[in-house]
């Protein structure tokens, strides 16, 4: 007797990728039981259908993220096998995923023998590497970066940073939160020394590497 096929909720903005991913399951004799456009569809198809794995990309043009879904299913169902895939393929995307309890990172140009096997791997609970992506991954083991969203839980720390890595001067920074131009240079040298940075372009660097803003 066959085994049951693996079960997949998918979830991307893009209709041509989730039909892509259909297709690739079908062909790997797994079945998708719900294809998702948005991360809080995502959550509730999860909740739902309890699914083996489920395969959702990280940005989707909302405040909400893929990260945002994995957290509150874990928090539920810390059994949840969650597969990342992002078009984005930078160290600090990649271990923030596996931070978040998913078992594997796919980037969106990867085979559909790689995916495949991540999702094979995924639904036996089992963590699963790109070969293209073990380096980045010895990469942020080695030499890991901090997080600005974790780093800066100080009080408005962390919304500074957003509008400095937006290029905000400190007036313009001051305007916005209603604050005085002092309170904005405190917070500047408090984010510099947490983060250890100093130029401008490194704020706006560190938020597109963490995901925080697009390229």
């Amino acid at each position: 007797m066959n085994p049951a096929p693996i079960t997949l909720v998918t979830a991307d903005d893009q209709q041509m990728l989730l039909t892509l991913y259909r297709v690739w399951a079908g062909e790997s004799g797994m079945t998708v039981l719900e294809e998702c456009k948005t991360p809080n569809a995502a959550l509730d198809a999860y909740v739902k259908h309890k699914p083996q794995v489920l395969l959702l990309d990280i940005r989707f043009g909302t405040d909400k993220s893929g990260f945002d879904v994995v957290r509150d299913i874990i928090k539920l169902h810390p059994e949840a096998n969650i597969v990342f895939i992002s078009q984005y393929d930078q160290a600090s995307y990649i271990g923030e995923a596996y931070r978040a309890g998913a078992k594997a990172f796919l980037t969106k140009n990867c085979d559909p023998e790689t995916f495949k096997k991540a999702i094979q791997a995924a639904s036996k609970g089992e963590k699963f590497f790109m070969p293209e992506l073990l380096e980045k991954a010895v990469q942020l083991v080695t030499n890991p970066e901090m997080n600005p969203k974790i780093v800066l839980q100080e009080k408005n720390l962390f919304e500074v940073f957003m509008l400095l890595a937006e290029g905000l001067t400190n007036e313009e920074i001051a305007d916005k939160l209603c604050v005085d131009k002092r309170t904005v240079s405190v917070h500047r040298q408090k984010i510099q020394d947490k983060l250890n940075i100093s130029r401008l372009q490194e704020y706006t660097r560190m938020a597109i590497a963490h995901g925080l803003m697009e390229p």
